[in-house]
């Protein structure tokens, strides 16, 4: 009798492990005041929510742009507006870029600290398919009149962190009862403001 051992694919194929994610808790916060937030929301008719999440990134990376929230009963889909990472102590880097290279009023390139233009970094934001929803962005305005949107690149860590993700909704839709906050195109929970 001979034993022939048999090796599967699947064990050859290298997995994608997927981040732990879990929703710690949502609400609503300050448009203006906020100590992690990083930008100022001035639209009336806007309002700004915060959702809670623990990470676990399992590879040492996470997309930040696949986070979105996602009004189900009006079809709205928001990107983030702001992000905020965390350890007990200090926290991972998150890069912040522009979607267009921000001017001054005299059509010069300016330099923004906390967020930078740089075309070669990709916005994966709409990778994502959710057909027949709408985008719903914030701006950000210049002294040029331009309004620019951002997005994020990859956060590197190698160990669990808590993430703040702030997104600018309209003060009309704020009490809806149909808000999932998703990873990619997997819904991770309902959260209510």
């Amino acid at each position: 009798m001979s034993i022939n051992p048999i090796i599967s694919q699947e064990s050859a194929i290298p997995k994608t492990r997927h981040p732990k994610i879990e929703i710690l808790k949502s609400k609503k916060v300050s448009k203006t005041l906020n100590a992690r937030a990083h930008t100022i929301i001035r639209d009336k008719n806007a309002k700004r929510v915060m959702v809670r999440c623990k990470i676990n990134p399992l590879d040492g990376q996470i997309d930040i742009n696949a986070f979105s929230l996602v009004d189900t009963k009006n079809k709205l889909r928001y990107r983030l507006s702001d992000v905020t990472a965390y350890y007990a102590f200090g926290g991972p880097k998150i890069n912040r870029y522009w979607k267009e290279q921000p001017m001054n009023k005299k059509g010069k390139e300016i330099e923004v600290s906390y967020a930078e233009y740089n075309p070669l970094i990709r916005d994966t934001f709409l990778d994502y398919n959710f057909s027949d929803y709408k985008i719903c962005e914030s701006k950000f305005p210049f002294s040029s009149g331009q309004s620019i949107s951002n997005y994020y690149g990859k956060v590197e860590s190698k160990r669990k962190f808590t993430a703040d993700f702030y997104f600018v909704l309209e003060k009309d839709l704020l009490n809806e009862l149909s808000y999932a906050l998703y990873f990619g195109n997997e819904r991770l929970g309902s959260v209510e403001f």
